[in-house]
């Protein structure tokens, strides 16, 4: 298989996993955009 493909393929899953956890997890959202604010 295509390497490009299978990293592209992991990190939309990983995506998907960052995704569940933020609607799970309002917490973790506050937090998240608060550190990409204080960048």
């Amino acid at each position: 298989m295509n390497p490009a493909y299978e990293i592209t393929s992991s990190i939309s899953e990983k995506i998907g996993e960052v995704n569940a956890n933020l609607l799970g997890n309002p917490l973790f959202l506050h937090h998240l955009f608060g550190y990409h604010l204080l960048r």
